[in-house]
C-alpha cells in the first residue's frame, strides 16, 4: 500500500489522479493526520501495511516562513523526520519532495552557470530553503530507502501558482512588470506525478537525491510572456497584455529568491529512463486543459 501525504495539495492531487488512472492502490491524507506528531502517525497506520510513503506535504509560504520559522521547521523538518522513522520501522520506501531553494543564489552568473546537479553544495538563504534542506538531511540520516526529488517553479490545476497569478493580473491590469534576472525551469505538477509513478513502478532500489523540472530554462519574464501568448490563442484572454521586464531589486521580498534555479535532470533521466518534457510543451498542454475547462463551464 502507498500512503500519499498532502493529497489535497497541488502536487498531491495530481499524484492521486495519476495513481487512480493507472490503478495503483493508495491511501491519501492531508491535515487530518498531523505528520509532525509521531504518535498520531503511529496510531493512523497501526493496522495498515505501508510499503511506500509519498510525501507531498510542506510549509511553502516562503516569505511568511521568515516570520514564523517554528511552523516551517515543524512541517519541513519534524514531519520528514517522523516519516523517516516510520519508513525505517516498516521497511518501507519513501519519496520526499524538496526544492531548488536549498541552493540559494548559487550560480548567479546567469550566462555562464551550468544546471545545478544533485551533488552541488547546498547554500539556502531563506528559512524555507534551510528547513527543506534539513528535512532532506534528517530523512537520509534515518531511512536509507529514501528518494528525494527536488523540483522548481511548480504550477498545476489546483492551488496558487505563477500561471494563475499572471492570468489574474493580465485581466485586472493589462500591464505588468515581471523579473527578468531570475532563471529557472517551470514544472507542471502532472509531470512530477508521472515521475513519482515511474519510481514506484520501477521497483529500482537506487536511493538518493534526484532533480526534476521542465526541460530548458527561462526567466520569470519569459515565462509570463509564454503564458500570455498561449492564453490569448485559446481565448483565455481577449487581448495581449503589456509585459515589461524588471529586476529583482524592484520587487524586494522578505525571503531571498534564488537567481539561478536551473536544475540538471540528467541523473533522473538516466536512472529511471524518464523522458524530461520541455517546459514549454508542458505549458502548452496545461493551457489546453484550462481552455477545455472554460468551455465546459
Amino acid at each position: 500500500m502507498i500512503w500519499l501525504i498532502g493529497v489535497n495539495g497541488m502536487l498531491g492531487r495530481d499524484v492521486a489522479r495519476m495513481f487512480e488512472e493507472n490503478k495503483i492502490e493508495y491511501v491519501g491524507t492531508d491535515v487530518e493526520v498531523d505528520i509532525t506528531d509521531l504518535s498520531v502517525i503511529e496510531d493512523y497506520i497501526e493496522n495498515t501495511q505501508i510499503d511506500w510513503i509519498v510525501n507531498c506535504a510542506a510549509y511553502t509560504a516562503v516569505d511568511k516562513a521568515e516570520d514564523e520559522p517554528e511552523k516551517a521547521e515543524k512541517l519541513n523538518i519534524d514531519g520528514p523526520r517522523n516519516l523517516g522513522i516510520i519508513a525505517d520501522q516498516r521497511d518501507a520506501r519513501i519519496i520526499h519532495i524538496s526544492t531548488d531553494y536549498v541552493f540559494g543564489s548559487l550560480g548567479t552568473n546567469l550566462e555562464k552557470s551550468r544546471p545545478l546537479r544533485e551533488d552541488d553544495e547546498a547554500s539556502p538563504e531563506s528559512v524555507y530553503g534551510r528547513t527543506k534542506l534539513e528535512g532532506e538531511m534528517e530523512l537520509q540520516r534515518i531511512c536509507r530507502r529514501t528518494y528525494i526529488v527536488r523540483i522548481a517553479w511548480l504550477y498545476g490545476l489546483w492551488g496558487n501558482n505563477f500561471v494563475y497569478t499572471m492570468l489574474r493580473l493580465f485581466k485586472e491590469r493589462g500591464s505588468v512588470k515581471v523579473v527578468e534576472d531570475q532563471l529557472g525551469c517551470p514544472t507542471w505538477s502532472r509531470d512530477v506525478a508521472a515521475l513519482i509513478r515511474n519510481i514506484v513502478e520501477s521497483e529500482r532500489e537506487v536511493y538518493g537525491i534526484y532533480h526534476f523540472c521542465g526541460g530548458g530554462r527561462v526567466s520569470w519574464y519569459g515565462f509570463a510572456r509564454e503564458i500570455a501568448q498561449r492564453a490569448l490563442s485559446r481565448g483565455l484572454l481577449t487581448e495581449m497584455p503589456k509585459i515589461d521586464p524588471c529586476t529583482s531589486d524592484e520587487f524586494p521580498s522578505k525571503a531571498a529568491r534564488p537567481r539561478w534555479s536551473v536544475l540538471s535532470t540528467d541523473k533522473t533521466a538516466d536512472t529511471f529512463g524518464f523522458s524530461i518534457p520541455p517546459w514549454h510543451k508542458s505549458l502548452e498542454q496545461f493551457m489546453e486543459m484550462l481552455a477545455k475547462q472554460k468551455e465546459m463551464l
